[in-house]
């Protein structure tokens, strides 16, 4: 009887040896033929200079890195009918340069707090937890067709943030800084809910020079010498110069950049 068992348990072990064996040679078999497919890659003769990360991302392809750099973010109370973000409150995926290399990542715009949130999904237990990234690593974002630019400083129309690129031509450009002004109301059984509304402003842009753009006053003053050709041409195109018209905008400002008035 003992002889039995000390013979099952070194047919056990051999069978062990044999499955450890068999993983050892398709490991490295695997290497050896992974090596050869990379064999281009000739690492010692790199001179890196401390930018692995780039030459990673070359050989990789940004599209396959992912993007978790950041900070946890919780999500605030969900208004009842509205919310904070720009268009939707769904993740959306977009494209963001941060620290100067692109990225395509699910991300949210909080236009009330000017915060760029991004999705992490490096694995299936966080692919719910959102991520503030070091806002000003963020050169510019795009979401909902809609490009966003970081502005610092004297660049800046207003204060330092994002603002959205509405028109760019070389010497004339049209910002968006989108906002939400935050109220209470009542909500369901009298009960006091958040409510968030849109409060944008828009901005004229020429050289160093800013105008923000409540009506097409703002037109006039930035091309003081050619208000009745503007005037005209506003009558002619039945445009409506105003937040929230961003095509009748964009129209009037295509005009004034081709005509080149001392731009």
């Amino acid at each position: 009887m003992y002889a039995e068992k000390i013979e099952g348990k070194f047919l056990i072990s051999l069978i062990s040896m044999s499955r450890i064996a068999l993983l050892t040679l398709f490991f490295m078999s695997y290497l050896l033929t992974y090596g050869q497919a990379q064999a281009q890659y000739k690492i010692g003769n790199l001179d890196l200079d401390g930018k692995l990360n780039v030459w990673y991302d070359s050989i990789v392809g940004l599209e396959r890195t992912s993007l978790i750099d950041g900070s946890f973010y919780p999500f605030r109370t969900k208004a009842l009918k509205t919310h904070e973000y720009f268009i939707k409150n769904k993740w959306d995926l977009g494209t963001v340069i941060y620290k100067g290399q692109v990225f395509e990542v699910n991300m949210l715009y909080n236009v009330f707090q000017d915060l760029l949130i991004i999705q992490n999904t490096t694995n299936a237990e966080t692919m719910v937890e959102p991520l503030k990234l070091s806002q000003n690593l963020v050169s510019r974002f795009e979401i909902n067709s809609a490009l966003f630019v970081r502005l610092e400083g004297d660049e800046a129309p207003a204060k330092t943030g994002f603002y959205q690129l509405l028109s760019d031509y070389p010497q004339l450009k049209v910002f968006v800084k989108r906002m939400k002004s935050q109220t209470f109301e009542n909500g369901e059984e009298g009960f006091p809910s958040v409510a968030f509304y849109e409060l944008d402003y828009y901005y004229l842009m020429r050289a160093n020079r800013s105008i923000r753009i409540k009506n097409k006053k703002a037109f006039f003053q930035m091309f003081d010498s050619h208000k009745v050709e503007i005037k005209e041409y506003i009558r002619a195109n039945n445009l409506l110069i105003k937040p929230g018209n961003d095509v009748d905008i964009m129209i009037l400002t295509k005009f004034c950049s081709k005509k080149n008035w001392g731009l």
